[in-house]
């Protein structure tokens, strides 16, 4: 019999990937959880030395200096998570490694952290009680939802959960992607819009599209021009989408009345961020997907792509294709 090794890089619970483990290592696959990687180095160090065909991959850098160093050896890499701009895929089609992610899994997830934000931003929940823990009373004047029109930079899954849950505020949803899915639009009575169309008429943009060349710093100085005064910007997607060195600019002239960021253009984010102190500002750690059952179906999914690989079967999420 073949004999197998998987590398788990990305941390996870014990509690949500323990019985997966079990599994494998009853099917004589010899699962390693190294402590902590912080090198290519490392990487490449612990895939060669264990003779690990299967990789559990978190955020650390599979690029062609470490494909290349594994390749012969490393056969498949199950991406934890559904964003895989730390993986070149073109590198791991040369190197012979299969690429996996776990699309949707998260999506209810992220998509329940963004509405949090819109709400508790325009609700200036963060105000409120930044008052009530200084001892101080007062009010301010907040702003609703209902009604409002809500612009979604990217249509995928996340979008989708988040256009259903602002249907019950009575908003006009309107949202942009290259892969418009018409047919799912139209049940959720979401209208279709172009990106300069969407600046334009929103009053809040929530981000959900991934990172490459045409959407990097998607959200700059002359894209904030074109949106409306006292817009709301919401960010769950990746941090390399939205400059926020044009973003602070814009909130501190009231251009932008609030945003909520749970990505970061470098994470984790250094002493000083420019946009730390801010009462307009909600700011999360790249958490929108750590909930128990976005983890537990992420950790699933990941081993369900590696036992496809072990039994010689289709490979399903497969991004080498």
């Amino acid at each position: 019999m073949e004999k197998h090794t998987l590398v788990i890089f990305m941390k996870l619970e014990d509690e949500l990937q323990q019985e997966f483990i079990d599994e494998f290592e009853a099917r004589g696959v010899r699962v390693i959880l190294p402590k902590k990687v912080k090198t290519e180095e490392s990487i490449v160090r612990l895939v060669l030395e264990n003779n690990a065909d299967m990789v559990l991959a978190g955020g650390e850098p599979w690029n062609k200096k470490t494909l290349s160093a594994c390749r012969g050896t490393l056969k498949m890499i199950s991406k934890f998570g559904v964003g895989f701009d730390n993986i070149d895929i073109e590198a791991a089609k040369e190197n012979g490694v299969i690429v996996t992610n776990t699309p949707g899994q998260n999506a209810n997830a992220v998509a329940e952290m963004a509405m949090a934000m819109i709400l508790g931003l325009r609700r200036k929940l963060k105000w409120y009680d930044n008052m009530m823990q200084e001892d101080r009373w007062g009010r301010e004047f907040a702003y609703e939802l209902t009604g409002k029109t809500v612009g979604l930079v990217g249509f995928g899954n996340i979008a989708k959960h988040l256009a259903r849950m602002l249907g019950g505020f009575g908003c006009e949803i309107i949202a942009y992607d290259v892969f418009f899915d018409e047919r799912t639009a139209a049940e959720l009575g979401v209208k279709r819009a172009t990106l300069d169309e969407l600046f334009e008429k929103s009053d809040v943009i929530s981000l959900h599209c991934p990172l490459n060349d045409e959407t990097r710093d998607l959200v700059r100085k002359d894209t904030i021009a074109k949106m409306k005064d006292g817009v709301w910007i919401i960010n769950t997607s990746r941090g390399g989408t939205l400059n926020v060195y044009d973003l602070k600019e814009a909130l501190d002239s009231g251009k932008v009345a609030g945003a909520g960021l749970d990505v970061h253009p470098v994470e984790p984010v250094k002493e000083g961020y420019i946009l730390k102190g801010m009462d307009n500002v909600i700011l999360s750690p790249h958490a929108a997907t750590t909930t128990r059952e976005a983890m537990y179906n992420m950790t699933r999914y990941s081993f369900v792509h590696l036992k496809e690989y072990l039994d010689g079967k289709e490979i399903t999420n497969r991004l080498t294709v």
